[in-house]
């Protein structure tokens, strides 16, 4: 049994990591090898995002859900009327969040999805501070109950409580009294005991070791490292580890990424590393001795693909361009914009197109998100550069684009560059550690361009979008290099992994 542990689980919005263990998952399920799914975060919309994202219920394993024993078949709906709450209502202007009042006082806040399913109830005293608040889970159960209580004007957690569909309680966390809240202890109540721990690691390690106990020849895989990695590391039973490194092992600078500082503090503890491209495989084997370092690509580009010739370039527009990512720094969207503007000084019809979400909640990227906007409109470029936001199945938009550009200042896989290649789109890209140069042929399926040569990529992109037969080219051959890394492609990598781990 293969565990494929990401400590968030499946979020509705997928990232890089996310995509990349689904279809990790789907080719090992076509495969016939049983592997699921782990997480260990709270995640009260965790079945529905993994449905969205094409995951059986079964295939999905959360600690909060297997220890409350939460059937995932069993669902019902719990709407705003349902609740009884008594006040006078107010609803806010996008109707998904109603405030009750009573004797002129806030007390209560319900907040409800777009399909009027109440997602969160917070109670308030005759203080108007906040002293509970409960979230349902999307199978209309109170699944979280969080109390607080308020001194001095600050209000601190003092107990969370988790629930079954039967509305007992299951998990219990208690939190010390003071200025801060502390997690003090938690109490997991079983079928015949009751178990006591006195950290999250700890309860999170029993949720692992249980699960180890009950499949044999167990591999678990960890994906977001800097999270799961601790607790797989305190695991007491015996297993296979393997640690996947999706992005830089090192900085400019050859310090240690801080995300893997633990890991490589404790390699006595794994089994193995994986890196997605060769180049990161063989830079690791020369700084780690102690561990073997397996190759297996995160770009899986789903066979069927392949079944649907793209669209001939000669029907496409020939002025689109899209770059694709997190919004975030590392993905230098001001230098793509910047070599946009170059681009468009000499070829005025041409647009960019950026995809990803920007509506995130991380202030480090919404206040780079915000920058990104001042440079365009400082640029003049608001008729020709937009941000579409977040899109779940970027396939389709490929046919109607000329070219992907991509400006990361570093990444482990740029998942993208064989999306688009797939559905045969050339990418012009920096030349960044780790991926470019394994999947993009330089002047045969896109070209490559030195970090930070602005006016090296606007020249290439800019010839590309001119010469309709070296698009026509780089097409046919964008489309067939991404073969390499198509499902059975990758499923060959991993048979090599799990061939060296004897597990066959």
């Amino acid at each position: 049994m293969y565990y494929f542990v990401n400590s968030e689980g499946t979020p509705a919005k997928l990232n890089g990591v996310d995509r990349a263990q689904v279809e990790r998952l789907r080719i090992f399920t076509a495969n016939g090898v049983s592997a699921k799914l782990v997480s260990f975060d709270f995640s009260p919309a965790l079945i529905e995002n993994a449905k969205a994202a094409g995951v059986d219920a079964d295939q999905v394993i959360n600690l909060y859900d297997v220890l409350c024993q939460i059937d995932y078949h069993q669902s019902t709906v719990v709407k705003l009327n349902d609740l009884h709450i008594d006040g006078v209502a107010a609803n806010s202007a996008d109707d998904q969040t109603t405030r009750f009042y009573k004797d002129g006082e806030l007390n209560a806040q319900v907040e409800v999805d777009e399909q009027e399913r109440v997602v969160t109830v917070r109670h308030f005293d005759d203080q108007e501070h906040q002293v509970k608040v409960q979230d349902y889970s999307c199978l209309g159960y109170v699944a979280r109950e969080r109390t607080y209580s308020s001194e001095d004007g600050r209000t601190t957690l003092r107990q969370t409580n988790y629930y079954n569909q039967a509305g007992e309680v299951c998990l219990t966390f208690d939190y010390q009294h003071g200025r801060q809240s502390q997690l003090q202890s938690i109490q997991l109540v079983l079928a015949n005991e009751v178990r006591q721990f006195d950290s999250e690691l700890q309860l999170q390690a029993y949720f692992l070791d249980t699960l180890n106990q009950h499949a044999t020849q167990t591999v678990f895989v960890a994906d977001r490292v800097s999270k799961a990695g601790p607790v797989l590391q305190a695991m007491t039973t015996e297993t296979t580890k393997l640690a996947v490194i999706h992005t830089n092992h090192q900085l400019e600078d050859g310090r240690i990424n801080p995300l893997y500082n633990d890991l490589f503090a404790h390699l006595d503890l794994w089994n193995g590393l994986i890196a997605s491209t060769v180049k990161q495989v063989a830079a690791l084997q020369q700084f780690v001795s102690s561990l073997p370092i397996y190759h297996a690509s995160m770009s899986i580009v789903r066979d069927v693909n392949f079944d649907n010739v793209p669209k001939p370039v000669d029907h496409k527009p020939g002025t689109r361009i899209l770059m694709v990512g997190r919004i975030s720094p590392v993905k230098q969207f001001e230098e793509g914009i910047e070599i946009f503007r170059l681009v468009h000084l000499k070829y005025p019809e041409t647009t960019l197109d950026i995809y990803g979400d920007t509506s995130t909640t991380v202030e480090a990227d919404h206040d780079y998100y915000l920058k990104l906007l001042a440079l365009v409109q400082r640029l003049e470029l608001e008729d020709c550069i937009h941000f579409r936001g977040y899109v779940a199945d970027l396939e389709p938009l490929f046919d109607h684009y000329d070219a992907l550009l991509c400006t990361s200042k570093r990444e482990g896989t740029a998942l993208v560059l064989n999306e688009a290649m797939s559905r045969g789109v050339p990418v012009v890209s920096y030349n960044f550690d780790y991926g470019p140069d394994e999947f993009v042929e330089n002047g045969g399926n896109g070209y490559l361009v030195p970090v930070g040569n602005r006016e090296l990529a606007a020249k290439q992109l800019g010839g590309l979008l001119k010469h309709r037969s070296w698009q026509r080219m780089m097409s046919r051959n964008a489309f067939k290099s991404a073969r390499r890394y198509s499902q059975t492609a990758v499923w060959r990598m991993w048979q090599k992994v799990i061939d060296a781990l004897g597990l066959r």
